[in-house]
């Protein structure tokens, strides 16, 4: 009596075959799912940013925004001690990282962050400043965090600048936060004539 079974060779062909119908299905659902999350991100900083807006007014304090290419952080001005710190706030995140593979990217009064950066640096801190880091007289004072990139104002205004979402593998696909001249804040897919 001959028994009845799959050969190894069987086996393992059906196994190929559902390691590859996997594949197929998992990078068919993989740009849609970072494409929805692009979205997703964009539209929770626009409402941490207005929650933010309200908290300056409510507490006549000002905020400010940090961005890096991977995370922002909220921040709070010390005007008593003067000096900027990270925004510390019970039932609220302060500090979002965004997911593997997206980043960000931000013009401030459509200008690139990285010229105003090189234009106040060349202004401001070049070598023969009368400015400088050190301590006065021997003060120990801690060191200073950079300024936030945003700053929301006790009054509710906010520093006009495009934040862009993109994913590294496809910046054409990309979702950008926009505040105005007037503090309206829109979040859209980018347009392809502002990519080029």
């Amino acid at each position: 009596m001959r028994q009845r079974g799959f050969t190894l060779l069987e086996v393992l062909l059906i196994a190929l075959l559902i390691g590859m119908a996997a594949t197929v299905v998992l990078m068919n659902i993989g740009p849609g799912e970072q494409h929805k999350q692009l979205e997703l991100q964009a539209r929770r900083f626009a409402g941490v940013l207005r929650l933010c807006e309200q908290q300056a007014v409510l507490g006549d304090q000002q905020l400010g925004v940090r961005l890096d290419s991977d995370q922002y952080q909220i921040m709070k001005y010390h005007p008593r001690d003067q000096y900027w710190g990270y925004w510390k706030k019970q039932r609220f995140t302060t500090q979002q990282k965004m997911p593997d593979g997206m980043v960000l990217d931000w013009k401030l009064q459509d200008q690139p962050w990285s010229k105003l950066k090189e234009q106040k640096d060349d202004e401001l801190f070049s070598d023969d400043s009368l400015f400088s880091d050190e301590p006065l007289f021997g003060e120990n004072k801690k060191p200073k965090l950079p300024p936030p990139q945003i700053v929301i104002d006790s009054s509710g205004d906010v520093s006009p600048f495009t934040l862009t979402f993109s994913l590294e593998r496809e910046p054409d696909s990309a979702w950008q936060v926009r505040v105005d001249d007037f503090g309206d804040v829109t979040v859209q897919r980018e347009a392809q004539d502002d990519a080029s």
